[in-house]
């Protein structure tokens, strides 16, 4: 949802496509980064067995991730 969203909003404030998809790969990652913080915090869950699932969908991510990368870089 969250790179969906940023990818509609770079489109409309007009961002030129190199920014965009800077965009959408810097809130993929951080969209990773945040479910493991988020998963592993004493505050919130406070249980490292929630963190697993956090984990495994960090990894998908960056294989997705490298996917999408190498699939522009091909199209350019």
């Amino acid at each position: 949802m969250a790179i969906g969203c940023s990818s509609l909003l770079s489109r409309l404030v007009r961002t030129d496509s190199r920014r965009r998809r800077t965009v959408i790969i810097e809130v993929w990652m951080q969209n990773a980064a945040q479910a493991i913080a988020i998963a592993s915090s004493p505050i919130i869950f406070a249980n490292e067995q929630m963190a697993i699932p956090a984990i495994l969908y960090s990894l998908m991510m960056n294989i997705v991730l490298l996917i999408y990368v190498g699939i522009v870089r091909k199209a350019r």
